[in-house]
């Protein structure tokens, strides 16, 4: 399965499946088997089914050397089955040649002492008549269910469990095998993430074969990028090509065509300058083409213009002429009406740090010693209620507020709210950026004068200064800048003072 990055450095994976998965039909195939490999699946593990049914005598031998691991049900007549021995010495076979990483060992309504004698032999010889007619094959299959009986890393016994609860326990083991907690390289302290990837998966869902778009949406600073990487690690792995693309970096003195290029580049490194032309039919069709035979994963990071998503993946009714089955898309974005045009119906709204997550995170950033916490307390706890739960103001006033004792934490955060942080107001500023002149306006006058006010209130007053209140705040909630709770309408701390900011400034070059 190939998997590249959008860096230089990219890496293919040897494998080209997750599982493989031998079992015997008549025993399984129809039952637990059934139900193990559909549940492998929807968890977005790839799993190659061997089906004696439908492969006959064949021994899959390509598809045991492009799987990572190797899933052996031991049923009752497993080893009463040539055919399931054949595959078992090919498995033996690539584990000792590193081609698989691991043989895992499924006892189906076995005990383990029916597998092996006690000298550790597999003890099935005299079930099997053709072992006199074939010494040499004979050995062989011994041999390779001896390997598998003594040397499996790991194994399962369903005993007198219900096998609904030992599906799933082989599939999570099977899972955090694959897909370990902590991705590699990942160096940064990510607070709350096990719930926030408990919904993305939910919406990803990529145990399905359907063409998927999914929306991250929120203000800017709330971590939608961070939780966009940390699913591209997690998943890539599950897609045979990958690409994460920082669409306003990316669009920076590059045409359409340009980017177009140079996502083929991150997904295949294949194309070469003479195959694209300036003509939009040819470069569009040349893209669908080369997509749509594949399962590939790409994110499009911070959009803000539906042309980004339709000029790279199609338009949302084209999906499925332009990915292959399984394919999935994940954008993020500041602007839910974007989506909502986009045609997508999932989306994922960030949701601010609890309380808790964003002591922790404050913690981490502010402190790198072990001091007397309690001492702080009345401090981190306003320091947590001014950011309101905005991962990037917690990590910026984190790291401002680095300090030895209680009387500099308190001065630094005074300072603060007199200056802020430049680089959080920059965040801000891009949101407002995007928003017209009669937007701006109502923008300001919620910062100064109707924060936490009744919006039908602040309809009224608004339209009787000439503007447009009702399309003009649903922007703004829209755009992740207000919200409204019980009918009021609510501006987070931060984008308040961001707002009065820019009224102080624009007072001060009007004198």
């Amino acid at each position: 399965m190939i998997s590249e990055t959008c860096s230089n450095s990219s890496f293919s994976s040897p494998w080209e499946y997750d599982v493989f998965l031998s079992f015997k039909e008549e025993d399984t195939g129809k039952s637990f088997t059934d139900h193990l490999y559909n549940a492998l699946r929807q968890k977005g593990i790839f799993t190659f089914r061997d089906d004696d049914q439908k492969l006959g005598s064949l021994v899959p031998s390509k598809a045991i050397e492009e799987s990572r691991f190797a899933i052996v049900v031991f049923s009752e007549n497993y080893a009463s089955s040539t055919r399931c021995l054949d595959v078992l010495v090919k498995i033996v076979e690539c584990k000792k040649d590193l081609r698989l990483e691991a043989v895992f060992l499924v006892l189906y309504h076995m005990d383990p002492t029916q597998l092996i004698d006690e000298s550790g032999k597999a003890s099935f010889a005299e079930r099997l008549q053709i072992f006199k007619d074939n010494v040499e094959k004979a050995k062989k299959w011994e041999a390779a269910l001896t390997e598998v009986i003594n040397l499996s890393r790991f194994r399962w016994d369903l005993k007198d469990r219900r096998e609904s609860d030992f599906v799933q326990e082989i599939v999570k083991d099977v899972y955090e095998k694959l897909c370990p907690a902590i991705p590699s390289g990942n160096t940064d302290f990510l607070v709350g993430m096990a719930c926030r990837m408990e919904k993305m998966d939910s919406l990803l869902d990529i145990g399905l074969d359907d063409v998927r778009t999914v929306g991250i949406w929120g203000m800017g600073g709330i971590g939608k990028t961070t939780i966009a990487h940390e699913v591209f690690d997690r998943i890539k792995d599950k897609f045979q090509a990958s690409a994460f693309i920082d669409i306003k970096e990316e669009f920076l003195g590059n045409s359409t065509v340009q980017l177009q290029k140079h996502v083929h580049q991150i997904l295949w490194n294949n194309i070469e300058d003479d195959t694209w032309e300036d003509i939009d039919y040819a470069r569009m069709n040349l893209l669908r083409n080369k997509m749509r035979s594949r399962r590939v994963l790409i994110v499009l990071d911070d959009v803000d213009k539906l042309d980004h998503i339709e000029s790279l993946v199609g338009s949302w009714k084209e999906q499925h002429d332009w990915l292959g089955p399984g394919s999935r898309v994940i954008v993020t974005t500041r602007n839910k009406h974007l989506l909502r045009s986009y045609g997508e119906k999932y989306i994922y709204q960030v949701d601010k740090l609890t309380d808790d997550e964003a002591l922790q995170l404050l913690g981490h950033e502010a402190y790198q010693k072990n001091r007397n916490l309690n001492e702080f307390k009345v401090l981190y706890n306003k320091v947590v209620e001014y950011a309101d739960g905005q991962p990037l103001a917690l990590k910026r006033l984190g790291s401002f507020l680095v300090r030895e004792n209680v009387d500099e934490w308190s001065e630094a955060l005074v300072k603060l709210k007199e200056n802020p942080i430049d680089d959080l107001f920059d965040t801000f500023k891009v949101s407002f950026d995007g928003l017209d002149n009669e937007d701006k306006k109502i923008f300001l006058d919620m910062a100064c004068f109707f924060n936490g006010k009744d919006r039908h209130y602040v309809e009224e007053i608004l339209q009787s200064q000439g503007f447009h209140p009702k399309i003009g705040i649903q922007v703004l909630i829209e755009r992740s800048l207000i919200t409204v709770v019980e009918n009021k309408l609510w501006m987070p701390n931060l984008l308040q003072e961001f707002g009065r900011d820019i009224v102080a400034q624009r007072a001060k070059h009007t004198k």
